[in-house]
């Protein structure tokens, strides 16, 4: 019973997260491995220069473990508009959290499918389609 409470409050914190990613908030804890709030808040105010109006859909949540040792597998799809056309991509993101904390963030997504964006809006003139990753550096 404890472990389906745990679970559910996971899963709540994630959709949470993606909403505030969604509207731009760049305080979100989801959405990329760096390390530092600074370099989270670039790549959050990049993604939505990149891509109107994204939203998330959760596929598939699936947790395990206690809140001070969780683990969680999500199958999600990111949708928006980019150069006025529909974009979607779906991805798989493996977390690990300590305490509640995400300590561990792995995300596999089409990259391709993101670079073909990417050249399309290099096509057109954005240049920053065309940047090198944000680091923590």
């Amino acid at each position: 019973m404890y472990r389906a409470i745990f679970g559910a409050v996971a899963r709540r914190r994630y959709k949470t997260g993606l909403a505030a990613l969604e509207r731009g908030d760049c305080e979100s804890p989801l959405g990329t491995s760096l390390h530092s709030k600074p370099a989270l808040r670039l790549w959050c105010e990049r993604l939505h220069r990149l891509l109107s109006a994204p939203r998330f859909e959760l596929h598939d949540v699936v947790v395990q473990g206690w809140p001070w040792d969780l683990t969680m597998a999500i199958r999600a799809s990111i949708h928006g508009t980019a150069l006025g056309e529909p974009y979607r991509n779906e991805f798989g993101q493996f977390l690990r959290l300590r305490s509640m904390k995400v300590t561990e963030d792995y995300v596999i997504e089409d990259t391709q499918r993101f670079e073909r964006l990417c050249r399309r809006l290099v096509a057109a003139g954005v240049a920053e389609a065309g940047a090198g990753p944000i680091t923590d550096a």
